[in-house]
């Protein structure tokens, strides 16, 4: 498993939307609602999308599986 800080696990946990590009959509979405000065969790946000996108879908389902078992989604 790759090595998340708390701080980008919880952002995962936030924003997943039960697949890896799902979840990265997410969190571009989020990012256009920041305000101006949260330079932080727009640099986080960055970093955990970076990091989504050199995973593959088999290794974020394992992420997600290790870090959020209890809240994972129902796919149907």
């Amino acid at each position: 498993m790759n090595q998340f800080r708390t701080e980008e696990i919880t952002l995962i946990c936030l924003y997943n939307e039960g697949t890896r590009l799902g979840t990265i959509a997410e969190l571009r979405d989020m990012m256009h609602y920041l305000a101006y000065d949260e330079t932080d969790l727009k640099r986080l946000s960055e970093e955990v999308i970076a990091s989504l996108c050199r995973m593959s879908d088999e290794e974020y389902d394992q992420l997600v599986a290790d870090i959020a078992p209890d809240f994972m989604i129902d796919q149907y």
